[in-house]
């Protein structure tokens, strides 16, 4: 940016709104700033610019949230639409106690005790997206009498990836969850 010599003499600002400062290296010139297009009736548009020139443009409107309680937002890039939710078997009830080997059946919260003895659980042959399952030990013995979890036919996935057809809880006062992601048990 040049600097304006002392002894150069800035023009007038007198009848210059709107206008900016300018200068050529030389001369010091008022000129006329662009004007934005007027924003009067422009609600729900955003200014776009192609360089050169400032226009309004209609921001393309989501659909209407009226009657879309419980659904979600989705789009395939190009359209935008309202989803159901689908929490079959994901919600999680009151737990029950387990005392005996068994297949759990969906969104089952178990209070497993293996005071007596270590025992063997199946979880869902035919689970769907968003199952849950939920373990927990009952009497702080799982230490010693582990709970063994078989995959029925699918497998567990942990945090850090690692999968396994088999899940053992070996850890007194545990608290697992799993929830089916449509290919794997994730454990959380």
């Amino acid at each position: 940016m040049p600097i304006i010599r002392v002894d150069t003499i800035i023009p007038s600002q007198l009848g210059q709104p709107g206008e900016y400062l300018r200068t050529d290296g030389t001369t010091l010139s008022w000129e006329p700033a662009d004007a934005l297009p007027s924003q009067s009736g422009q609600s729900g548009e955003f200014l776009q610019t192609d360089g050169t020139t400032a226009t309004w443009e209609p921001v393309d409107a989501l659909p209407t949230q009226s009657g879309q309680s419980g659904e979600y937002l989705q789009t395939d890039g190009t359209t935008a639409s309202w989803e159901p939710i689908n929490l079959s078997g994901a919600t999680e009830h009151g737990f029950s106690y387990i005392n005996t080997a068994q297949t759990f059946a969906t969104s089952l919260r178990a209070l497993i005790d293996t005071t007596a003895s270590a025992l063997s659980f199946n979880m869902p042959a035919s689970p769907t997206l968003g199952d849950t399952i939920r373990c927990a030990d009952a009497a702080g013995t799982m230490a010693t009498n582990y709970a063994t979890i078989n995959g029925n036919g699918n497998t567990f996935t942990t945090a850090a990836g690692a999968t396994d057809p088999q899940f053992i809880i070996n850890t007194n006062g545990a608290d697992v969850g799993f929830v089916w992601n449509g290919s794997t048990w994730r454990i959380y």
